[in-house]
């Protein structure tokens, strides 16, 4: 019988620290949670490239054996941001 030597709170622990330290997502309002490796991503981003960023960096961690991601896009904060971005293009 094989060990598995990356404990569920381990995994949430980097998947956390990797969303936090990820200059091209804002995860104040992400929860995570990990189930025998399988990572959920739950809350809130800015807009959709948030939300695909988000899962794609947690792919990349080698000890995530897949991920699920239930983010929303805040469609208030959404529509602020996609303003601004118009606006600094001008």
């Amino acid at each position: 019988m094989t060990q598995n030597t990356h404990s569920d709170e381990s995994i949430k622990s980097l998947v956390t620290k990797t969303l936090k330290e990820c200059p091209y997502v804002d995860a104040v309002d992400v929860e995570v949670s990990v189930e025998s490796g399988f990572v959920n991503l739950n809350g809130t981003v800015r807009d959709e490239q948030q939300q695909q960023t988000a899962e794609e960096v947690v792919k990349a961690i080698p000890e995530v054996k897949d991920v699920f991601n239930y983010i929303t896009i805040d469609k208030k904060n959404g529509l602020i941001g996609n303003a601004n971005r118009e606006l600094n293009m001008m």
